[in-house]
């Protein structure tokens, strides 16, 4: 920032600051005496709204007890049709819809409107469950006291919102009610007063349905008695947090949210009608109120943008006074004097050199430090340069020389270790071929171990040939001994057969042959007993066929199995005998081995000793590489000293 920009701000603020804080406290202190303004305003402008309704609502009470009097001085309740004259003024004057006489029954003999609800009964009725019939109700529990039926549609008139007054009075010993249906427009002539309201105020009432009870300036269309009670609370109602505590029974002021959704100071109270609680409200627009607050901002920041203009032409003189005799901002001498100061000579300012300027001055002694600097700086980067180069090759040369000593030391330790591993090889393949002599003898063992399980398994295989062979005996014993049984019981069915015609030619000798039937029915017995005794003795004997021919197929199954074992037996003699064969190979090939490691050992030793005088030469060689690249860096150290002094400067 410059030394001008510098002296303007500050002259600004000066004049500027004070005015902004001037007109921010005033608008502040303003906008709060409004709105105390306004809440004083709207609390009286409630409490006469207060005052009024209660007027009106004695003048209500007046006119009913009016009208009650008269009722009650008539000789019979028939002539009351005589009042009607009278009942019209009290109409007019007070602003009654209607009046209505109902006897004792429920029964409205008299209607000065004379609608569909006259000649009625309250009790049975179609309006039983109306306002006026609700109000029957209550003056019928209370006696002399005006009682009042808050708004609600009544159908005998056009179904529209309407409210009632009652009372009880006594005609020849007998009960009669008169009743005031009331005017909307009584309410709402009281109600849109506007004293005292400005353009957005209003004055309204809100029943504890939150309908309305007065019709609203604002928007009179859609928030009147009439379409609050056909339509909704949100369309057609109210509903703030103002409306909620003066029906809760407080009263005072604050800030809500409107039905329109605007922002507004409403003044709210309870309103006790007849019984009834309704809610007082009178509200006016916030925009409203501060909108001379708002004139009186915009006038502070006018006046104060003038004195702005003002002041910026004032400041603006005083910096070309004080700058013409320096050349230039303060801010550029001082950069310039700690540029040169500080060694840099990179940055140069465009500053004419005009006599008597401190700024000219200063630009040519800067021109004049950057030369000698510059020639400088030459010199000492040629003499770094030179002195980097011999030290690079120097460096390099050492780097050869100590990867080869690197090498050689590798070669020497590669060699030593390939001694070690030649003597480790002689004296594992000795180790081996003492194992592969080992494994030829357990060979020899196992091919005898093979021969001599061949010889057993042969054996076995002859034993199970010689079982399979008496089990075929056996089983044609079996079947020879099956046929014989076969045979037997032939000759028992004869037998049975032969007892049986004996006991049936005895059976005609009669007496004569008794003796002969008895014999006869023994043999039978004899011979059925004997087919009993082959049936058992034939299947035990199928038993043992079947379990015969089991064991004859078990017994070749063994066979063949021993078989396969004896073959198995002899693969494996024979395999045996090709490992022993095998191993004596290796065995040999082995003992050749293990003699050429020791004839590699022998060569590697010599080699070792070699390899030992050749590094002790390389680490000479490194040992004079390194006295002269110790020299080379003294050099390259004093060279860099020279450019690290010149280089302080930059140009």
């Amino acid at each position: 920032m410059g030394f001008s920009q510098k002296i303007k701000i500050i002259s600004l603020s000066i004049v500027l600051l004070p005015l902004l804080v001037a007109t921010t406290v005033i608008t502040l202190l303003g906008r709060t005496e409004l709105f105390r303004e306004a809440e004083s305003r709207l609390v009286a402008v409630r409490e006469i709204k207060e005052q009024n309704i209660a007027a009106m609502l004695h003048d209500f009470r007046a006119g009913l007890e009016v009208a009650a009097s008269a009722v009650a001085e008539l000789p019979q309740l028939e002539q009351t049709e005589s009042l009607t004259p009278f009942f019209s003024a009290i109409n007019q004057q007070l602003g009654f819809y209607d009046l209505f006489v109902i006897n004792n029954a429920g029964d409205i003999i008299y209607t000065v409107a004379r609608e569909s609800d006259l000649h009625t009964n309250l009790q049975h009725g179609p309006y039983r469950d109306s306002g006026l019939g609700r109000l029957f109700q209550q003056l019928r529990a209370r006696d002399n006291q005006v009682l009042m039926e808050d708004f609600s549609p009544y159908a005998p008139s056009n179904n529209e919102a309407a409210a009632f007054l009652g009372k009880a009075i006594t005609l020849n010993q007998e009960r009669v009610y008169v009743a005031a249906q009331l005017s909307i427009d009584k309410i709402n002539s009281v109600m849109q007063i506007r004293a005292g309201m400005g353009d957005s105020g209003e004055t309204y009432l809100v029943g504890s349905d939150f309908r309305m009870r007065s019709d609203s300036y604002l928007d009179p269309q859609q928030r009147n008695i009439q379409a609050s009670f056909r339509g909704t609370v949100a369309a057609n109602g109210v509903d703030t947090k103002a409306v909620r505590e003066a029906l809760a029974g407080q009263n005072g002021v604050m800030q809500v949210i409107d039905y329109n959704n605007n922002a507004v100071l409403s003044a709210f109270a309870p309103l006790n009608v007849f019984g009834v609680r309704w809610a007082l409200l009178a509200e006016i627009d916030v925009a409203e109120i501060a909108a001379p607050a708002r004139r009186m901002l915009f006038t502070g920041i006018g006046i104060s943008l003038a004195a702005l203009l003002l002041e910026i032409l004032a400041a603006e003189l005083v910096c070309r006074l004080v700058i013409r005799p320096l050349g230039g901002e303060p801010e550029q001498m001082c950069q310039l004097t700690s540029v040169i100061a500080s060694g840099d000579f990179t940055t140069e300012l465009m500053v004419p050199e005009q006599p008597g300027h401190v700024m000219g001055w200063l630009a040519k002694m800067q021109h004049t430090l950057k030369g000698l600097i510059s020639q400088l700086l030459g010199i000492s980067r040629e003499l770094e340069n030179t002195a980097t180069q011999n030290s690079a090759a120097i460096t390099q040369a050492d780097g050869s020389i100590q990867l080869q000593a690197r090498e050689t030391d590798m070669l020497a330790t590669a060699v030593e270790e390939m001694s070690y591993a030649a003597a480790e090889i002689g004296k594992n393949t000795a180790y081996a071929a003492d194992e592969v002599k080992g494994c030829n003898n357990s060979s020899l063992q196992l091919t005898a171990a093979l021969n001599a399980t061949s010889e057993s398994l042969q054996q076995t295989l002859a034993r199970f040939a010689h079982i399979h062979h008496e089990v075929g005996e056996l089983d044609q014993d079996s079947r020879k001994i099956g046929q014989v049984f076969s045979v037997i019981n032939s000759i028992a069915e004869q037998t049975n057969l032969l007892a049986l015609n004996a006991a049936i030619e005895a059976a005609r000798a009669g007496e004569h042959g008794r003796g002969f039937a008895v014999v006869a029915d023994e043999v039978r017995q004899l011979a059925f007993r004997v087919q009993e005794a082959i049936k058992e003795i034939s299947s035990v004997l199928n038993g043992i066929t079947g379990k015969a021919a089991s064991l004859a197929t078990h017994s070749g199954f063994c066979s063949e199995a021993a078989q396969q074992t004896l073959q198995q037996s002899q693969a494996m003699a024979k395999a045996v005998n090709d490992i022993y064969q095998r191993l004596a190979v290796l065995k040999d090939l082995m003992t050749q081995t293990a003699t050429a490691a020791e004839e590699q050992t022998t060569v590697s030793a010599t080699l070792a000793n070699s390899i030992s005088r050749l590094s002790a030469a390389a680490e000479e060689n490194s040992t004079a590489i390194s006295q002269v690249a110790s020299s080379t860096r003294q050099l390259l150290g004093m060279a860099q000293s020279l450019g690290q002094s010149a280089g302080q400067f930059r140009v």
